[in-house]
């Protein structure tokens, strides 16, 4: 999926919103088109995506928000994404707004905001990611906010060649990393 140009901004990105748990409620209201996401079923589908390529996300919403490459909205544990790469957006790769889905084989480059970016008591899991950075100006790999559903991360490399925060945690946020590496490339 991308724009004819495949240029950063260019388009919205991909958004599911699903019925798990999240700490903002039931039938809340996402910041994208208003859409109403969140109930009472972490066991959610919301369909499965296996071998996507998204490029060129990151459209303005309004003054201060874009698109996120992919935002999952309460979306829950028996939906299935696996082998995702998201490549070039102006803002996070990824986004989990609370509930329970894991992402496996995610491969994340030049997203200009987050790489990994979750909020609303998220608990689920990424397992093996590789994020690679080679333009100036990114935010972080990791960006955890608000309450701590304790998301866990197994086998997560990060490669930057232009430096930049790895690890960022506000508020009550955390998570379980196992096998995280991270490295600066001076090229």
């Amino acid at each position: 999926m991308t724009s004819a140009a495949g240029n950063s901004g260019d388009w919205g990105g991909l958004t599911i919103c699903g019925d798990a748990s999240t700490t903002a409620g039931v039938d809340a209201q996402a910041e994208v088109g208003g859409f109403i996401y969140g109930g009472t079923n972490d066991a959610d589908n919301s369909g499965s995506i296996d071998y996507l390529v998204i490029k060129g996300t990151g459209a303005q919403i309004n003054a201060d928000s874009q698109y996120n490459g992919v935002s999952l909205y309460a979306v829950g544990s028996e939906t299935t994404i696996s082998n995702l790469a998201i490549i070039n957006g102006s803002d996070d790769g990824v986004e989990f707004f609370g509930g329970t889905v894991s992402v496996t084989n995610l491969y994340l480059e030049n997203n200009e905001d987050d790489s990994i970016d979750w909020t609303e008591g998220w608990n689920g899991t990424v397992e093996n990611a590789y994020i690679s950075h080679t333009i100036p100006d990114f935010s972080t790999v990791f960006e955890g906010d608000k309450v701590n559903g304790n998301p866990k991360f197994n086998n997560i490399t990060a490669i930057s060649t232009v430096g930049g925060t790895a690890l960022q945690f506000k508020k009550q946020s955390g998570a379980t990393i196992t096998g995280l590496s991270l490295s600066l490339i001076h090229i």
